[in-house]
């Protein structure tokens, strides 16, 4: 009897220790994208993206289609921050963990959002087909849960194109711990 409790309390013990379901990268450094792109012909479109070497300028500017294949073919997407963290969380993250993980980087989701829809500084191009992108760019650091872009646990936006169609598109990293701006 003292074996079996011994045993049970093992595996409660492993159970509780395992608190991601999902695979991680710990990242310094990188670049956290987004982009806002702005037609007469149709609504916007904002995304996001991290790299781990950013150069704008080989991005193809010659339509809305071009330069957002050649953004995910240089970076990895990642979900609207607000939203895309907390979901993915409940997703990848023992139920008993999610609160502890979104209280302790509330701050860093804060700024971040705040930093994107605010009037930080940008870059702004024009394409060759007229379309105005605006690019926010920020130095980030952390843990991201990576999963692949068919995962139940990502947030999409109605200004987001589908992932799915965005065949550069592989897997996603969301920023998930320890994460600061830097």
């Amino acid at each position: 009897m003292k074996k079996l409790f011994f045993l049970l309390i093992l595996i409660v013990g492993y159970c509780n220790s395992q608190v991601l379901k999902c695979e991680t990268v710990t990242k310094q450094n990188i670049y956290y994208v987004s982009f806002e792109i702005k037609s007469k012909k149709s609504y916007p479109i904002k995304m996001t993206g991290i790299f781990e070497t950013y150069k704008e300028k080989k991005f193809n500017r010659k339509n809305v289609t071009l330069f957002i294949k050649s953004f995910y073919k240089r970076g990895v997407y990642t979900p609207y921050i607000m939203k895309g963290y907390s979901k993915m969380l409940y997703e990848c993250a023992d139920s008993l963990n999610v609160n502890s993980f979104l209280n302790k980087n509330k701050v860093f989701v804060s700024e971040i959002s705040k930093k994107i829809e605010g009037d930080y500084p940008s870059s702004k191009i024009v394409l060759d087909s007229g379309e105005k992108v605006s690019l926010k760019v920020f130095n980030i650091s952390g843990n991201f849960i990576k999963v692949d872009k068919n995962n139940q646990g990502i947030f999409t936006n109605s200004m987001e194109w589908d992932i799915k169609d965005i065949k550069e598109i592989k897997q996603v990293y969301v920023p998930f711990d320890n994460l600061q701006i830097n």
